[in-house]
């Protein structure tokens, strides 16, 4: 008779040794990725600072080029720029933020008088920064560097000590020029809060950071042919034609962080525009240049009309008055052209003030002559109870 074959005790003992073995493998692999992780982990942070802390030495540096904002400019652009135009308008704070506004002008602008794509709004600091980034890459084709200007540290919010007092200072608009920017004070540290501290103290010299508001510039700077693989000129090969078509730092990082401006902007920023000072006509200062114009044209024909109706004893006596006020009458029709003139050319040159002076009173003086005219020839004016401005009353007459 057979029976079953039993297992010694000790027989379990490989078993449990095997499965001792396996968890402290497990453990083992898994400690050795715990370490792996916080090495990695360390890894990231060491690298995280050491860039930071590169980035922090290179943009302190001051060597024309601002490492510091190349994250900045890495837009991924790939528009062909050598055919466009850019045009800062002016400086302005729109919705309480401090923006330049520009308009981007596509090929065959001609000097931005048309292929006009939008206007449109970007933080003061943003446009400074691409602005300092195309000077400096028009300062090398030119055969010289750009040094970074002092004032490019304050186009983000800065600490500072102004009187001796502790303050936040950044770059922004001018609130009363339009066309200038100016250095801010703040109260908080985003600087959002604007506050009432004279930075003229801090002597920080703006000039390195001029906009050219209303000129047109082409978003592409292309260099002399003598400034090609000269002695202070640099090196190009046979693609620079082409690929220098593509490199405008200014006009990509506006279209890649622009901002459109709708009509209350628009209307802000015209309230600003100047030329040599002197400020433009809007759009209803321009339509009332066309009506007053108007006036004083039909004025003027009707005033003419009046004449050719004047007896021969009314243009002596006119004529005589005319003499004694030490003119003659061939020369009140001089005078009328020259006014004209004057008119015109006050428009032209964007005198405002002269302007609306010479023509609301041109065009006075002529229906005045022409009410004065007009009651001649009828012999009568009431102009009230019993008052006569010309001629008799019929009880007078009897």
């Amino acid at each position: 008779q057979s029976h079953p074959t039993t297992l010694p005790f000790t027989s379990k003992v490989p078993f449990l040794e095997c499965k001792k073995r396996e968890r402290s493998h497990i453990t083992h692999h898994k400690s050795n990725r715990k370490n792996t992780m916080k090495s990695l982990r360390a890894l990231a942070i060491f690298g995280v600072t050491l860039l930071t802390t590169l980035r922090s030495v290179s943009a302190d540096s001051g060597d024309g080029e601002w490492e510091d904002d190349d994250y900045f400019f890495a837009v991924g652009d790939t528009t062909r720029w050598a055919d466009y135009s850019i045009m800062a308008h002016h400086c302005i704070n729109f919705n309480d933020e401090d923006v330049v506004t520009f308009s981007i002008f596509g090929e065959g602008n001609k000097q931005c008088s048309k292929k006009k794509q939008g206007t449109y709004t970007m933080p003061v600091g943003d446009f400074l920064r691409g602005l300092y980034r195309q000077n400096a890459l028009n300062a090398e084709m030119k055969g010289y560097e750009l040094e970074r200007p002092e004032a490019m540290n304050f186009i983000n919010c800065q600490y500072a000590e102004v009187n001796d007092k502790y303050i936040y200072v950044k770059i922004g608009c001018h609130s009363a020029s339009g066309n200038s920017i100016a250095l801010s004070a703040y109260s908080d540290s985003s600087c959002t809060v604007k506050a009432n501290y004279n930075t003229n103290a801090l002597g920080i010299d703006l000039s390195g950071l001029k906009v050219h508001y209303g000129s047109c510039d082409e978003c592409v700077y292309w260099p002399s042919s003598n400034a090609y693989n000269g002695d202070d000129g640099f090196q190009v090969d046979d693609n620079f034609n082409e690929f220098h078509a593509y490199d405008s730092p200014l006009c990509s990082v506006a279209n890649a962080y622009k901002s459109t401006c709708n009509g209350r902007c628009k209307r802000l920023s015209s309230s600003f525009d100047v030329s040599d000072g002197r400020r433009q006509f809007s759009i209803f200062g321009k339509v009332m240049l066309f009506v007053f114009g108007m006036i004083g044209i039909f004025s003027l024909l009707a005033v003419r009309g009046q004449r050719m109706k004047m007896s021969q004893e009314q243009a002596l006596v006119e004529e005589a008055v005319v003499r004694k006020a030490g003119l003659e009458m061939k020369n009140i029709g001089l005078i009328i052209i020259v006014v004209v003139i004057l008119i015109a050319l006050s428009i032209f040159l964007r005198f405002i003030t002269l302007t609306w002076a010479l023509l609301i009173s041109m065009d006075v003086l002529l229906i005045g002559y022409w009410l004065f005219l007009h009651f001649r020839s009828t012999g009568k004016s009431d102009m009230g109870s019993g008052f006569r401005l010309f001629g008799s009353s019929n009880a007078e007459e009897a």
